[in-house]
């Protein structure tokens, strides 16, 4: 799916769908979950070791560049080729690169979850919520918002920081209007 240019949100979103177990069968099968997969080089064949190492205090930690790495090729037999891999891993790259206006820059309102650009068949972008695009309307009714009036309303103060997105009800129902408030500052353990 990911290789027919489905993002890892809707393959999420269509496993979940399908009732297709993770490996942790208690939980959804999430976006991250998926990119992990995909970057996964266990799939073709090889294993690149000593991707963490025991620092000096005895604890196991993610190595950065710390100590040598080694990519080992073959070393059990691959469940995909190598060239579909290699494209999976190119589209990532592509997509990491394309960071758009407010990438990184917007929560969900209801979830805290960091929208995600989506562009309609119409051509239309929004800004939708993570979690109601990989869990659907049952975990998040979701905030979904026009790039258009983003802009509109960010054009004096565009926004450098995270900032939550809060729908403000009217009157009129049929119109909805946003505000933008600071998001928390996240710590080092997570959300604060």
């Amino acid at each position: 799916m990911f290789l027919i240019h489905k993002n890892a949100e809707k393959v999420a979103y269509i496993l979940n769908v399908e009732g297709v177990p993770t490996y942790l069968k208690e939980h959804d099968w999430e976006g991250h979950r998926i990119l992990r997969i995909i970057s996964n080089e266990k799939y073709i064949g090889s294993s690149l070791m000593q991707k963490s190492y025991v620092n000096e205090e005895g604890q196991q930690v993610p190595n950065q560049g710390e100590e040598d790495k080694y990519w080992v090729e073959d070393s059990h037999p691959a469940i995909i080729s190598k060239y579909d891999w290699g494209r999976a891993q190119q589209i990532r790259k592509d997509r990491a690169r394309k960071k758009y206006l407010f990438s990184g820059l917007l929560r969900c309102g209801l979830c805290g979850a960091m929208l995600r650009r989506s562009l309609q068949p119409s051509s239309k972008v929004y800004w939708t919520c993570g979690t109601y695009l990989s869990k659907g309307k049952a975990t998040c009714r979701g905030i979904r918002i026009d790039e258009m009036i983003l802009c509109e309303m960010t054009k004096d103060n565009p926004i450098t920081k995270p900032m939550i997105v809060k729908e403000v009800h009217s009157e009129n129902e049929r119109e909805k209007s946003y505000r933008l408030i600071p998001a928390p500052v996240e710590s080092e353990g997570g959300r604060s």
